[in-house]
């Protein structure tokens, strides 16, 4: 299912260093007035292709490689300007620091900055171009869905607005689908319906899949209705909780939160004096939240908000969430993240983890657990200062909100592992640059269980209560 996702992300990335040596030719032809011969080229070629490397790896933090983002013309070029910005940084570092010229043979200035306007400017034509080729129906998968329900519409709507992701939604029919998607309870109730018609589709090679396999991939987040079944509780998340993943992240989540505070701490010390001088003490703010295995800690930020906003309702009926009562020193600190920086010191004492869903106000998990009653799924794992959910969607404004927030949070407790845990570090980069304001709301906003799977769920959620302090 990743398959063609991943053959179109390596069709940017062979491109990127294609137009990156193309920036590098011209800029060596405009800096030299003529023509450059490939001799003089190839002088250059090795020590630059290093950097280039360097570049895609930042464009990658920037997210020039997400697939469902960079259809616009305003996040291509916002994208590509930021790449510019970081990349440039990123050049001077490796010419005149980290790679000693003397290995190099060269220190660049003009083939430089030439390289790098040149080589970004081609970066955004190239994106201009490979995502009209992508939205182009010979370069798309023909996927026919079986069954109505209201996560077929949703994935439906979302392969619509996301044509550059490879697929298009179809008519099931004989001869024009190359993959069927099937809820497999519709499909149980109606198969008389559609027997014929997938019996001669299978009998054509026709690859039938579950919605939710289906769901999954595209989507990137786990059906919370699914999250009701002890099997998948067991085989998908409870028996990665051993062996060598936890020990090793909690070395790299200690020696992480050191460095950190260490490399940020002017950064803290300049912050903690601003709020002290505009908005006066308290400088930090501490609040109780629930972790691993729903045991609540002090989660501290620095204060952004004017005193006495703690006492404001978990998901107030007038859906104020307390914006009006940030602090002007404050909104930058939240537009910037500095304020989440304290954090690191509940990384470093084991309350929380560098990578994980994020951890919920205590008055919030219990306004919750009335909604979805195996909310605390998502405490069996440490909480983190960013994660999955982070990336992909915008803090909570409400239950419904918290509903599509888990789809996110179930599917890093799924596929938890430490190269998961470096991408979701990496691509954090990206998400500091983009306001909650530009994230849409959530489409699906409710939860889909019957009876039996709302008991299951009531089990589930009393079981893990269980380990609560």
């Amino acid at each position: 299912m990743h398959r063609i996702r991943h053959w179109r992300e390596y069709v940017l990335v062979a491109g990127d260093f294609a137009v990156f040596n193309l920036g590098l030719w011209l800029a060596l032809s405009v800096r030299h007035a003529r023509i450059q011969e490939l001799g003089f080229f190839f002088q250059h070629f090795p020590a630059f292709n290093i950097l280039f490397a360097l570049w895609v790896f930042s464009a990658y933090a920037i997210g020039l490689y997400d697939l469902r983002r960079i259809r616009g013309l305003e996040f291509q070029l916002r994208g590509v300007l930021t790449a510019l910005a970081v990349n440039f940084g990123v050049g001077v570092a490796f010419f005149y620091f980290f790679y000693p010229y003397k290995v190099v043979g060269m220190t660049p200035k003009t083939h430089l900055v030439l390289t790098a306007l040149f080589g970004h400017l081609a970066i955004f034509l190239w994106r201009r171009a490979t995502v009209g080729v992508f939205r182009m129906s010979q370069f798309r998968t023909r996927v026919a869905f079986v069954g109505e329900t209201p996560y077929i519409r949703e994935v439906r709507e979302d392969l619509q607005r996301h044509p550059q992701l490879g697929y298009v939604p179809v008519p099931l029919k004989i001869g024009a689908v190359d993959i069927v998607v099937a809820e497999a309870t519709w499909l149980d109730r109606h198969w008389h319906e559609v027997e014929e018609t997938m019996g001669e589709l299978v009998e054509s090679g026709v690859r039938v899949m579950r919605l939710r396999d289906f769901y999954e991939s595209v989507m990137g987040k786990i059906m919370v209705e699914r999250a009701v079944s002890a099997t998948w509780l067991l085989s998908r998340v409870l028996s990665r909780r051993r062996g060598w993943y936890g020990p090793v992240k909690r070395g790299m989540d200690a020696a992480g939160a050191a460095v950190g505070l260490v490399v940020l701490f002017p950064f803290m010390f300049i912050s903690a004096i601003l709020i002290r001088f505009f908005d006066g003490p308290p400088v930090l703010f501490g609040q109780r939240r629930v972790g691993h295995l729903g045991r609540e800690f002090m989660m501290w930020k620095f204060r952004t908000m004017a005193p006495g906003a703690e006492t404001r309702e978990a998901f107030p009926a007038d859906g104020n969430t307390g914006e009006s009562l940030v602090t002007p020193v404050g909104m930058v600190l939240r537009r910037l993240r500095i304020d989440e920086f304290p954090q690191l010191w509940n990384v470093l004492v084991g309350e929380m983890s560098l990578v994980g869903p994020r951890p919920e106000w205590t008055r919030e998990v219990e306004a919750l657990e009335r909604t979805i009653p195996h909310y605390r799924i998502r405490h069996l794992v440490r909480p983190g200062i960013t994660g999955w959910a982070q990336l992909n969607f915008r803090a909570t404004r409400d239950p419904g909100d918290s509903i599509e927030k888990l789809r996110y949070d179930l599917w890093y407790l799924e596929h938890v592992s430490l190269d998961v845990d470096l991408t979701i570090l990496l691509r954090t980069i990206r998400r500091v640059v983009v306001g909650d304001a530009k994230v849409a709301p959530a489409r699906s906003r409710v939860l889909y269980l019957d009876q039996e799977e709302a008991e299951h769920a009531a089990h589930i959620g009393a079981l893990l209560r269980r380990h609560r302090n």
